[in-house]
């Protein structure tokens, strides 16, 4: 009671959940007055964008704190609180049964008032309400919400949150059911237009400015309300709520305020109620400063980057050239922000230096005597603003909009194609998981590559053009052979998905091993030639395409290639005509990209590779003449492989004599294969040296805890009367 658990935080490191630091379950503080538990809350203002680092929350528990779970654009997570549940009724059950949602398949939290965090997945793109009048008690969480991480200990009871079922399938959470989202799911246009001029951080210091009890009349607290709701596009709930509880009097309404809060989002009668409102309640009561101040040149989303000459400032004059371009240390480049293309400070001093006439530019900058921004580092992080820390923090984001909006339309073509090229079910099935995940979860970094065989002209290219045309041309690179196999690294810097032409041109063990971080690091290194080396988060994931089946070198057990092969052979011209136009279209795409958020993605995209009937084929056709043989030989049952216990000099001798003599490092080959191809276990000698049984080094190929507990007598017993069984069975066979 009353200390916490830190251990119980795993399964999040383990899934790549992002946790933030919450304070700790016996703190609180006073404000206008009044008494806050925050025990529940934040430690930061920022949390929603704040980077944080998972080791950092562990130590954070380890200290007595709590630690919250920063829900993603993905995630679901259904909050059951009974402490809210009508008198004689469980909506929750009701829930379940209604949407055959059967709870103790999922991975789940009992919260330390006797509540339930039930966790699973959902695509990107569905919007979900917050909750749902008919089931009071039960509350729907998804991004730009957080729920206490089990470990943590509640305020009031000072009972820890534990798991209570499956907490190791966390990784690999189930969907929710199709029947819950369509229940829950925000209608398209329930949110007012507009909107959304202000993020939660904003809005609840805005609402610190203001006393609750001052709005305890129905009318101007609901006024009030409406207007937060559309200044955030409904996304301050919580602050409201935090807020709207400090009123002692209305302290225990949380529930019934959220209520009120979500029945907003389909409620579009009745007169406008807009940021402008909540701008004249601040200036009414006194507190007009508290209105945020964010220059329209410093709102990613107010300024169109392309057209930043035509931009004028809020004194009517236009942009200074300084304006379009930050400095990022890291880097050691200006980086233009419209095009983000990098120059060297000479190079800029070259375009810049007669605006300074009477000193030096780059001094001027570095001095802050001209309105450049700077950075620190440089992040590629989908979805993310260009400033992820505002105008003055430390990182400048290269993500950009595609420019591609999702809206329902024909993708019989896209359909078609994908038929044609994959006639599998499951092959099929497994290109448009991998292809729909990148658009469902940009910012999350797939720990595999997608590697789609097929004959040249079939139509394989169309593919990468069609998700270039989905992802945007910023977004995604298409390097040369010659730049993946560089050691320069640029090419890798600000890109969500790199498309590679032709992989067998680049040689099977280089590109393999090149590629390898790409695949599995959290950072990039990004080397460029003359320039300073230095890192950024990975979110970068690539699609490969190649006309060999053993384009790759690919490792018995590898977990970092998805490999597919297409039997499509080229059909006639004017099929691709008109793919192709389809893909340059602007409805093809936009089509096409809402199917693939809609599609219910079964494939993992933090687990292994799924393994498939062509990786296992190109895994084979990249083997070495003595590797392919004893598999061979082994998959066959042949001796020496017909029995549990070998020797390696057994193994080579196997080998056809003429092989032996052509292979250079017979025993490393044998020894590998042993190893890496079949898993044997080398077990230990016989050493008594009395002469009554030989020293052999034996491998056992399989049940490998057995012959360890027989022991090295018994091994060496039992391989000798498997050598005279053998000898025997040969002798007796007729000539």
């Amino acid at each position: 009671m009353g200390e916490t658990r830190p251990e119980l935080l795993q399964p999040f490191m383990e899934a790549h959940y992002q946790l933030i630091p919450l304070h700790r379950h016996d703190e609180s503080d006073v404000h206008k007055g009044k008494k806050r538990e925050r025990g529940k809350s934040p430690v930061h203002r920022n949390w929603t964008k704040k980077p944080y680092w998972n080791e950092d929350q562990f130590e954070h528990m380890e200290d007595g704190s709590n630690v919250g779970v920063r829900l993603r654009a993905c995630d679901l997570v259904i909050d059951v609180d009974p402490r809210n549940f009508p008198e004689d009724d469980d909506p929750f059950r009701r829930l379940c049964e209604d949407v055959e949602l059967d709870a103790s398949a999922y991975p789940t939290v009992e919260t330390g008032s006797g509540g339930l965090h039930v966790y699973m997945l959902k695509p990107e793109g569905v919007s979900v309400r917050d909750s749902l009048p008919e089931y009071e008690g039960v509350e729907f969480k998804t991004l730009g919400r957080q729920v206490v991480a089990p470990g943590s200990v509640h305020p009031s009871t000072k009972r820890n949150y534990v798991w209570s079922a499956n907490q190791e399938d966390l990784w690999i959470a189930p969907d929710a059911p199709n029947a819950l989202l369509d229940l829950i799911r925000r209608p398209s246009g329930a949110a007012p237009s507009g909107g959304g001029e202000y993020d939660q951080e904003q809005i609840a210091e805005i609402l610190d400015a203001l006393d609750p009890e001052d709005f305890r009349e129905y009318d101007e607290w609901i006024r009030l309300m409406m207007a937060c709701h559309h200044a955030s596009a409904g996304d301050a709930r919580q602050e409201f709520i935090e807020w709207s509880t400090r009123d002692p009097e209305y302290s225990d309404h949380g529930d019934l305020i959220g209520g009120k809060w979500d029945g907003l989002h389909a409620n579009n009668d009745g007169p406008r109620v807009t940021v402008g409102t909540l701008r004249k309640i601040l200036t009414d009561s006194g507190h007009a400063d508290a209105i945020p101040r964010v220059p329209a040149e410093e709102d990613f989303d107010a300024v169109m980057l392309e057209e930043l000459p035509e931009v004028e400032s809020k004194e009517g004059s236009p942009l200074s050239p300084f304006d379009r371009w930050v400095w990022v240390a890291d880097a050691a480049r200006f980086v233009r922000r419209n095009d983000l293309k990098k120059y060297k400070p000479d190079q800029w001093k070259s375009m810049y230096a007669g605006l300074k006439p009477d000193g030096c530019i780059l001094t001027a900058v570095w001095k802050g005597q001209v309105p450049v921004r700077k950075f620190e580092s440089l992040v590629y992080v989908p979805e993310s603003p260009e400033f992820p820390d505002g105008p003055s923090g430390d990182r400048y984001n290269l993500w950009r909009p595609s420019g591609v909006e999702a809206s329902p339309g024909d993708t019989s073509w896209f359909d078609e194609h994908m038929r044609f090229m994959f006639p599998d079910d499951n092959d099929r099935a497994l290109v448009m998981d991998y292809l729909a995940t990148t658009v469902q979860r940009p910012a999350e970094k797939l720990h595999f590559a997608l590697l789609i065989r097929g004959e040249q002209g079939s139509g394989k290219s169309a593919i990468g053009e069609l998700m270039r045309r989905i992802i945007g041309d910023r977004n995604v690179v298409k390097p040369s052979n010659d730049e993946v196999v560089n050691r320069f690294t640029v090419w890798q810097e600000g890109a969500q998905l790199a498309i590679i032409e032709e992989l067998m041109t680049l040689g099977r063990m280089e590109v393999a091993n090149r590629l390898k971080p790409v695949i599995t690091e959290p950072t990039l290194r990004i080397e460029e030639k003359y320039g300073n080396p230095y890192s950024i988060p990975n979110h970068l994931n690539l699609i490969c395409f190649t006309n060999h089946r053993d384009a790759l070198k690919i490792e018995n057990g590898d977990r970092r290639w998805l490999v597919v092969f297409s039997p499509a052979k080229p059909r006639e011209q004017e099929y691709y005509d008109r793919l192709f136009e389809r893909i340059a279209s602007n409805d093809g795409p936009a089509s096409v990209k809402h199917a693939l958020l809609e599609r219910r993605v079964s494939l993992n995209a933090k687990g292994r590779a799924p393994e498939t009937a062509a990786k296992e084929e190109m895994r084979r056709l990249s083997m070495g003449e003595v590797e392919e043989y004893l598999l061979e030989i082994h998959d066959q049952g042949l001796a020496p492989f017909d029995f549990d216990l070998v020797r390696l000099e057994d193994v080579i001798a196997s080998l056809p004599q003429d092989m032996r003599r052509r292979q250079k490092n017979l025993r490393a080959a044998a020894l590998k294969f042993l190893q890496d191809e079949i898993g044997a276990a080398q077990q230990s000698r016989y050493t008594k040296g009395d002469g009554r049984r030989p020293s052999h080094r034996l491998w056992s190929i399989r049940d490998h805890e057995r012959w360890k507990e027989a022991g090295p007598s018994a091994r060496i017993d039992a391989y000798m009367e498997h050598g005279r069984e053998l000898v025997e069975h040969y002798e007796d066979e007729p000539v």
